[in-house]
C-alpha cells in the first residue's frame, strides 16, 4: 500500500486537475483540492493505522527538535490568519501548509528500500514531464492533454512563457505544470534523485542512462535562468566534488549531454540571455519586492494573511497603472512569508530548517559540504521565485525535496561517517 500510494502521488504531483473549493478574486486568493491532495489523505490514513501509538511515539521523540518548530510554525500561521482581511482563506491555506509538512515528516520517516522506491517514482513521474515538455517546445502547442491539466499553448496567445527566435515567439516547455519554472524545478529536483540512486544501487543503473539525457534536455528547452544556472551550476559542483566510483559513467554522460544540449539550444536561448532593468520581467519583480516591505512596515507582526498578497497589493498595482496580470506575489519567498504572516513567520522558518540541518555538523567539512549543497540549492531557488509557497506543486516539490535532502543524503552521509 505505501508503494502504491507512493507511486500514485509522485505521478500526480505535476497535475493541475482541480476543483475549487474557495475562489477568490485570482489564483492567488483560491483553494483547490488535487488528486495529490486526496492520495496525501490516503497515505495519512495508512500511515496512522498501519504503525502502533509505541511506534509513533518513538517516531516522535527522534525528530521532536525539528517537529516542534514545525508546529510553532503552523500555530502562528493559525494566528496570523485571524488578523488578517480573510480568515477563512488564511486558515484553509494553513491546512495545506500542514498537510504538506505532514508528507514531509512521512518521508522523512522512509527506510532505505522506501526512499529508493520514492525517488524511483518521483525520477519516472519527471521524466514523463520531460517527454511531454520536450514534445510541447518541438511542435510548438499544447498537446490536449486537458485531462491532466495542461495549460493551452500557443505562440499567439498572451500570459504563455516565450522566447524570441529569429523575430518569433517560441513557446518554453511547460509539461502539465502551471509554468517553465516549475517543471525546472522538478527536473532539477529529479536528476540530483538519480545521482543519488546510482550511488545506492548499482542495478538501477539502465534507468539512470535512459533517465539523464531526458531529464536534462527538458530543463534546458524550459529556459529557465535561475533553474538552469543555480541547478545545473550546483549539481555540476556536486558531481566534480565526488569520489563514488558509481557516479563517475553517469557523471561522464551527464557533461557530454550537457555540452550538446547546450550547442543545440544556444540559438534560442541567446535572447534570454541578456538581463536588463527595462526587462517587463525584472522592473515587475523589483515593484514586488517594494510591495513585500510596503506591507511588512504597515503590519510586521501578524502579516497581511497568507494568500493575500495579491489583494493587499491591488492598490499598488492601479496606482502604478500596471495591467491586472501583473498582479502576482513577490518572487521570493522568504519576502512573501513575511508579507503575509509577519517577522515571527519568518524566524520560525529559519527556527525549523536549522533544526532540520543541524545535525550535519558533527560531519567532516567534505561531507558536510556535499550533503548540505542539495537543500541549499533548494533554498537559493526560493529566492527568486514564489511557486514553491504559491502554488500546489511547487510547495509539493519544495517539501519534498527537503525531506529528501534531510534524511535520504544526511542518512546516507552520516551512517558512512
Amino acid at each position: 500500500m505505501h508503494s502504491l500510494l507512493i507511486w500514485l502521488l509522485f505521478l500526480a504531483l505535476p497535475l493541475q486537475r482541480r476543483i475549487a473549493l474557495l475562489w477568490g478574486a485570482n489564483e492567488y486568493q483560491s483553494v483547490f483540492l488535487y488528486a495529490s491532495d486526496v492520495l496525501i489523505a490516503l497515505l495519512f490514513l495508512f500511515w496512522l493505522l498501519s504503525k502502533p501509538p509505541a511506534q509513533h511515539k518513538a517516531d516522535w521523540q527522534r525528530y521532536r527538535s525539528v517537529l516542534i518548530p514545525a508546529l510553532a510554525f503552523i500555530g502562528w500561521l493559525v494566528i496570523s490568519s485571524l488578523f488578517s482581511w480573510h480568515p477563512l482563506l488564511g486558515i484553509a491555506k494553513t491546512i495545506k501548509i500542514a498537510e504538506f509538512m505532514w508528507l514531509f515528516y512521512y518521508l522523512l520517516l522512509l527506510n532505505p528500500s522506501q526512499r529508493i522506491i520514492a525517488a524511483l517514482a518521483f525520477i519516472i513521474s519527471a521524466s514523463i514531464q520531460s517527454i511531454i515538455g520536450i514534445t510541447q517546445f518541438l511542435v510548438q502547442h499544447s498537446l490536449g492533454l486537458v485531462i491532466l491539466g495542461e495549460n493551452v499553448l500557443s505562440p499567439a496567445l498572451p500570459g504563455v512563457a516565450k522566447l524570441e527566435f529569429a523575430g518569433q515567439k517560441i513557446i518554453r516547455a511547460y509539461g502539465t505544470l502551471p509554468h517553465p519554472n516549475v517543471l525546472a524545478a522538478l527536473l532539477v529536483i529529479a536528476l540530483f534523485m538519480v545521482f543519488h540512486l546510482v550511488q545506492r544501487r548499482a542495478a538501477l543503473r539502465v534507468y539512470v542512462y535512459g533517465a539523464l539525457p531526458l531529464l536534462l534536455g527538458a530543463l534546458l528547452a524550459t529556459f529557465s535562468r535561475v533553474a538552469i544556472i543555480i541547478g545545473l551550476g550546483t549539481l555540476c559542483l556536486w558531481l566534480l566534488m565526488q569520489k563514488e566510483q558509481r557516479a563517475t559513467a553517469p557523471a561522464k554522460l551527464f557533461f557530454v549531454c550537457l555540452a550538446v544540449f547546450a550547442l543545440l539550444l544556444f540559438p534560442y536561448a541567446k535572447s534570454r540571455i541578456p538581463v536588463s532593468l527595462a526587462d517587463q520581467s525584472v522592473s515587475f519583480r523589483l515593484f514586488y519586492v517594494q510591495s513585500a516591505f510596503y506591507m511588512l512596515a504597515a503590519h510586521p507582526l501578524t502579516g497581511v494573511g497568507l494568500s493575500q498578497f495579491t489583494r493587499a497589493q491591488e492598490p499598488l498595482i492601479q496606482r502604478a497603472h500596471m495591467p491586472e496580470f501583473a498582479n502576482q506575489p513577490v518572487h521570493n519567498i522568504y519576502l512573501l512569508l513575511i508579507a503575509e504572516t509577519g517577522l515571527p513567520g519568518l524566524f520560525l522558518l529559519y527556527w525549523f530548517l536549522y533544526h532540520l540541518f543541524h545535525p550535519l555538523a558533527r560531519l567532516p567539512w567534505k561531507k558536510r559540504s556535499l550533503a548540505l549543497l542539495f537543500p541549499a540549492m533548494i533554498l537559493l531557488l526560493a529566492s527568486f521565485d514564489h511557486f514553491f509557497f504559491s502554488f500546489q506543486q511547487g510547495q509539493l516539490l519544495f517539501w519534498t525535496a527537503l525531506a529528501f535532502s534531510s534524511s535520504y543524503l544526511a542518512n546516507q552521509f552520516l551512517s558512512g561517517a
